[in-house]
């Protein structure tokens, strides 16, 4: 009978531990994989909001005629600049 106990008691202690380490492994997997899709939302949002914000941006620029420059400025010469009057000497 010693032999008997013995070999129930570890049969119980094994299927013990296998049923412990199955919960672990199960619990593990749903909380982990529930915090990994928590910060994969949170950088997938952050992401977007930057490339909306670049969009805008884009837009406002391309919106504003007065961001460009002017192309008379540099070829525009004042002709009353020069000593042009008849009279002096």
């Amino acid at each position: 009978m010693g032999n008997n106990e013995h070999t129930l008691l570890v049969l119980y202690v094994s299927m013990a531990l296998l049923f412990g380490v199955g919960v672990g492994y199960w619990y593990g997997t749903a909380v982990g994989n529930e915090r990994g899709r928590s910060a994969l939302l949170v950088e997938q949002q952050a992401q977007e909001e930057e490339e909306k914000k670049k969009a805008q941006e884009e837009i406002a620029k391309a919106a504003n005629p007065f961001e460009e420059t002017n192309p008379l400025e540099g070829s525009y010469q004042n002709p009353f600049k020069a000593n042009v009057n008849p009279f002096s000497q």
